[in-house]
């Protein structure tokens, strides 16, 4: 996955300013894998992104990217959307604040 959005130029940091709404309830874990499953799994990004991530919090770390919730949805929507990518959650590991998600995802499921 990493080397496919980095030919966007982007590389996503997950966990970085999730929304007030998003963070009523959940864990760190929940919210990651709940923002992942939506917008990679199910390929949802702008959905994920209005759900989850504050308009003016996120931080991309690429410096080829944009920071704010509307960089992340027109990096990724297009490319996530209507593409042949498919994504698949391993595991999801936690300590504390700091998650991670093992996953495995291709731009073309047809390439083997």
């Amino acid at each position: 996955m990493v080397r496919a959005l980095r030919r966007l130029g982007l590389v996503a940091a997950l966990g970085v300013g999730f929304s007030v709404q998003a963070l009523a309830a959940a864990t760190p874990k929940q919210l990651v894998t709940e923002f992942f499953e939506l917008a990679f799994v199910q390929r949802k990004p702008t959905e994920a992104a209005l759900k989850f991530i504050a308009a003016d919090q996120y931080i991309q770390h690429n410096p080829s990217g944009s920071d704010g919730r509307a960089a992340f949805i027109s990096g990724f929507a297009a490319f996530v959307e209507k593409g042949k990518f498919r994504c698949e959650i391993k595991r999801v590991m936690a300590d504390g604040d700091l998650v991670m998600v093992h996953n495995h995802c291709k731009e073309d499921p047809s390439n083997k």
